[in-house]
C-alpha cells in the first residue's frame, strides 16, 4: 500500500511519502506523484461541492483550533470582499520537524492547497508566515510558485494569485477577509481532493479523519518526526517511536506537548486518542505538534516554568492583565523550584499557599483566553504530587503506574 512503513502496525503515510528526499524537488516529480489532479479537480468543484466534500473528509485544522475545515470555508466564502489566504509555516515548538520537512522536502504541496483554495474562493492573494529562522525556505517556495506558474498545468483555468512572505507585524491586515490555516493543513488538502474524501477519511481513527506530522522526542527508542493517523492513542504514537527504553516505567515522568504550551500529561493519560476532543477535554492542545517523553532527569516543575518563559518573553503573549498574570506565576513556580533546591518554604502551609496561588491565576489564565493555562492547569492537576515534592525538598520524580495498553 503506497505510503506505508512496514515499521508501524499498518499506519499509512501519504504525506511523508510525498516529501522528496533526494536532490531539490521539482514539479516533474511531483507530477509523477500525482500533484496538481487535486488542483484539477477541485477547478470544477462548485462552493457547494467543496464544502460537501471537506465536510465528507473529517478534515480539521491541524493547529490553532482544530476546527472542522468546511465551517472554516464556510464562514470565508460567506465573506464579502477580496479573499486572503495565510499559510501559518512557524512551528508552535521550536523542535517540531515537520515545517521544514514539508517545505524543504515538497513546497508543491503547500502551492497546491493554496491553488486549489483560490480556485474555490476567488482569493487573488496569499502570504505565507515564517520566522527568521525560516528565511532560507522562502525561496523553496517562490520557486515551486514559478515552476508551476510557468508550465500553466490548469491551462489557463488557474487562479490570479499573488505570494508574499510578510515580516513580522504584516502578518493579516486588519479587516481583511482572511482564510488562515497552519502549513500541514494546506499540505493535507491536495491529497484530500485528489483521492477523495471517502479515502481521507479511512486513514485516520475511531471517527477522526487522514493522518497528522509530529515530532516525538525525549525518552523513547527512535525520536524523530512520523505520521500517525487521528485517533491513535499517545501511546501507540510512543509505541512506534521506539518506546520507552528498557520499558522501565518507573523512569517515565509523562509527556509534554508542543514544549509544555500543548499541556502535560501524566503516563495515565497515554492511551488517550489524538483527538481533538479528547485532548481538549484534559486541559491539552487539541492537535499536538510534538509529543515529548519526559524521562529521569525531567521534572515538571521546572518544565512549567520553561513554558510560561516563553510566553513571559517579548515575543510571547500579548501586554497588559495577561502578561503581568503570567509573569506573577513564572514568579511562583520558580519560587517553587528554589524551595526544594534551598530547603525553604517547606511548610505544609506556605506550599498549599502557592499552590492555590498557582491554581487561582491559571484560572484567571484560562478566562481570559491565555495559552499560558494550558501548562499551568494540566501541570497542576496532573502531576500535584510533583510539585508537592518539589516543594518538600524531595525532588521532582513520581512513581507513576503504567498506562492501559490501547486495544490492538
Amino acid at each position: 500500500m503506497e505510503g506505508q512503513d512496514p515499521t508501524q502496525p499498518g499506519w499509512e503515510q501519504p504525506l511523508t511519502s510525498r516529501l522528496l528526499r533526494v536532490g531539490r524537488p521539482g514539479l516533474e516529480a511531483y507530477l509523477e506523484q500525482g500533484g496538481l489532479v487535486g488542483a484539477q479537480r477541485a477547478a470544477r468543484f462548485s462552493r457547494v461541492e467543496a464544502l460537501t466534500e471537506l465536510r465528507a473528509s473529517g478534515l480539521r485544522e491541524r493547529g490553532l483550533d482544530a476546527a472542522p475545515l468546511y465551517l472554516t470555508w464556510q464562514r470565508f466564502l460567506e465573506q464579502p470582499g477580496p479573499g486572503l489566504l495565510v499559510a501559518e509555516a512557524r512551528p508552535a515548538d521550536p523542535r517540531s520537524l515537520a515545517e521544514r520537512a514539508l517545505l524543504a522536502g515538497n513546497p508543491f504541496l503547500l502551492v497546491e492547497g493554496l491553488i486549489i483554495a483560490a480556485l474555490v474562493s476567488g482569493a487573488e492573494q496569499a502570504r505565507v508566515l515564517l520566522s527568521p529562522e525560516q528565511a532560507d525556505l522562502a525561496p523553496l517556495i517562490q520557486g515551486a510558485w514559478e515552476e508551476i506558474a510557468r508550465r500553466d498545468p490548469l491551462e489557463g483555468e488557474g487562479p490570479r494569485l499573488s505570494l508574499s512572505f510578510p515580516g513580522r507585524g504584516e502578518e493579516v491586515p486588519a479587516g481583511a477577509r482572511v482564510l488562515l490555516h497552519c502549513l500541514e493543513t494546506w499540505c493535507q488538502l491536495p491529497l484530500l481532493t485528489s483521492w477523495g474524501a471517502g479515502w481521507f477519511r479511512g486513514l485516520g481513527r475511531a471517527g477522526q479523519g487522514g493522518t497528522r506530522l509530529l515530532t516525538v522526542g525525549g525518552h523513547v527508542g527512535s525520536p524523530g518526526l512520523l505520521e500517525a493517523p487521528m485517533g491513535a492513542s499517545l501511546w501507540q504514537i510512543l509505541e512506534a517511536a521506539g518506546g520507552i527504553p528498557g520499558r522501565d516505567m518507573a523512569s517515565f515522568q509523562g509527556l509534554a506537548l508542543d514544549g509544555g504550551l500543548g499541556g502535560f500529561l501524566a503516563l495515565e493519560s497515554a492511551a488517550t486518542p489524538l483527538a481533538p476532543e479528547e485532548l481538549a477535554g484534559l486541559g491539552c492542545a487539541p492537535v499536538p505538534s510534538t509529543v515529548w517523553a519526559l524521562g529521569p532527569g525531567d521534572c515538571l516543575v521546572e518544565e512549567t516554568g520553561r513554558a510560561l518563559e516563553r510566553l513571559a518573553a517579548p515575543e510571547g503573549e500579548d501586554g497588559g492583565l495577561v502578561r503581568e498574570l503570567i509573569l506573577k506565576a513564572l514568579d511562583l513556580a520558580r519560587r517553587a523550584g528554589r524551595a526544594g533546591l534551598s530547603g525553604r518554604e517547606d511548610s505544609l502551609a506556605a506550599s498549599e499557599r502557592l499552590l492555590d496561588e498557582l491554581q487561582t491565576l491559571a484560572w484567571e489564565l484560562k478566562a481570559l483566553g491565555s495559552r499560558a493555562a494550558r501548562p499551568l492547569i494540566t501541570s497542576l492537576n496532573q502531576f500535584g504530587e510533583q510539585w508537592a515534592g518539589r516543594l518538600a525538598g524531595r525532588g521532582c520524580s513520581a512513581q507513576p503506574s503504567p498506562p492501559p495498553r490501547p486495544a490492538p
